[in-house]
């Protein structure tokens, strides 16, 4: 535990989201002050492989359809959400945008945050139903 009560330990308290080769999950830091409700989610999104930072830009940070995002020349692996304490996003495919999909979060602030994600796929993949039917 930590020695002064101004001090918050970043943690992961919701479930993890794999898709594609990625791991996308959140961390919580709860509000520094015990007596006041509240804190920060980092969205982060990293390689499921190596569990290390992504090759590629995933976030368009800047809102403008190119996924340039580079924290002192590497790739952003975290976005700040901007609602609050968040759970795990849902990842929603731009299906007239292929290459383009994205994560939305609903936070204790009362909003939801769209965040702009880079795909995998550069083209819309095909859906087919899947089904089964017993036999008797």
């Amino acid at each position: 535990y930590p020695s002064s009560a101004t001090t918050s330990i970043e943690r992961v308290v919701s479930s993890a989201l794999v898709k594609y080769d990625r791991i996308i999950f959140n961390t919580v830091l709860p509000s520094t002050n015990p007596c006041s409700p509240g804190g920060d989610t980092w969205l982060m999104e990293l390689d499921a492989l190596t569990g290390k930072r992504t090759s590629d830009s995933v976030f368009d940070l800047s809102n403008d359809g190119t996924f340039s995002a580079l924290i002192g020349g590497l790739p952003a692996s975290g976005v700040k959400s901007t609602v609050g304490i968040a759970k795990t996003p849902i990842w929603l495919e731009d299906s007239g945008t292929p290459g383009t999909a994205f994560k939305i979060m609903s936070g204790t602030g009362g909003g939801v945050q769209s965040i702009k994600n880079k795909s995998p796929y550069t083209t819309t993949p095909k859906v087919r139903r899947v089904y089964w039917m017993q036999i008797q």
